[in-house]
């Protein structure tokens, strides 16, 4: 699989473009496996037809084009460029902890000159937090991108990824961030699709009994909502947000490694890396303020399914009661 970098053999003077420290006599195949890897989880994420086109543009004549008048490869030099950002960062903190160490038949050994000395521990963190920030936005302005232009990005709107997505009753992130403002994180929402899967098979379609497949029909294929089925689908999705977001805070700061389960220090909640791990008490705090609010919408759906059972059951009876009346004097 190739890698969007090193084309015309400038892999490296590219990266440098995201990573300016990188020295630029590095030999660009020390990096290469690293590039792959990440380019692999970047064509995950995003479908490989997606990926393909954006890969088809970069090696092709019209890509980065002085004074390019194209508004499509305008587009798609941008879309490529995010691509980079978060290929070239990810990879570079794969690869920075392996060269800071020089490997030789005596052992591994820190390499010290006269002009300069190893950076300390806290240094290196600091200014690995900072690229992870950068990688992680620059990913979720990447999704957003696709999002806002699929009429172009025709392959990110028929991906796999994106259809199953259209299959929840909230459909993409920007939908969740309408329930509540920590769901304004495009790749959060797509790390949580189980979630949201699990809570309206295994909760909602209980509750919405036969307003289900309606409500699962018209979100797939348009057309026209009662208000009250309508109202139903408004406290149908807050519920399912505040769910979501609740598993979300109870479930994702645990990461799991080969051989073993560890806490993550870093927020996948928020577009901005947290600087210290949030304690038991302040996370206990929000999910408890959550859970209140979800506990009201919930009873809320449940009081509107019922009424609208009620009035619609009202007024199939009153139609049939009109009609046996029409039928009693026309006989």
């Amino acid at each position: 699989m190739l890698s969007l970098f090193n084309k015309g053999g400038e892999g490296i003077k590219e990266l440098r473009n995201f990573i300016p420290h990188l020295d630029p006599d590095e030999r660009f195949g020390k990096l290469e496996p690293y590039l792959e890897r990440e380019s692999e989880k970047l064509q995950q994420l995003v479908g490989n037809p997606m990926y393909q086109r954006l890969l088809s543009h970069y090696l092709s004549q019209d890509y980065k084009v002085d004074e390019q008048a194209n508004e499509d490869f305008q587009k798609l030099d941008y879309a490529v460029r995010l691509s980079q950002d978060v290929t070239a960062i990810n990879s570079y903190l794969e690869f920075a902890p392996t060269n800071d160490v020089i490997h030789s038949k005596n052992g591994r050994r820190e390499h010290w000159d006269d002009h300069s000395k190893p950076a300390t521990q806290q240094k290196i963190l600091k200014q690995e937090a900072a690229q992870r920030k950068q990688a992680y936005l620059s990913l979720n302005a990447l999704l957003a991108y696709l999002e806002s232009e699929r009429d172009l990005f025709e392959e990110w709107k028929d991906s796999a990824q994106r259809k199953k997505q259209r299959t929840l009753f909230i459909q993409d992130f920007t939908q969740w961030a309408e329930v509540h403002p920590l769901g304004n994180d495009p790749l959060l929402y797509a790390r949580c699709y189980a979630f949201f899967r699990r809570y309206q098979d295994r909760t909602l379609k209980i509750q919405l009994g036969d307003y289900y497949a309606e409500i699962e029909s018209y979100l797939l294929s348009g057309g026209e909502l009662l208000p009250a089925k309508l109202e139903m689908l408004e406290h149908a999705r807050t519920a399912q947000g505040l769910t979501v977001l609740i598993r979300a805070i109870n479930e994702l700061p645990i990461s799991l490694l080969p051989g073993n389960i560890v806490e993550q220090y870093s927020s996948e909640r928020l577009t901005i890396k947290g600087s210290v791990p949030a304690t038991k008490g302040t996370k206990s705090s929000v999910v408890i303020e959550l859970q209140e609010t979800l506990r009201s919408a919930e009873m809320m759906l449940n009081e509107l399914i019922q009424k609208t059972r009620f009035d619609l059951e009202g007024i199939e009876r009153e139609e049939e009661e009109d009609y046996r009346d029409d039928k009693f004097y026309r006989f």
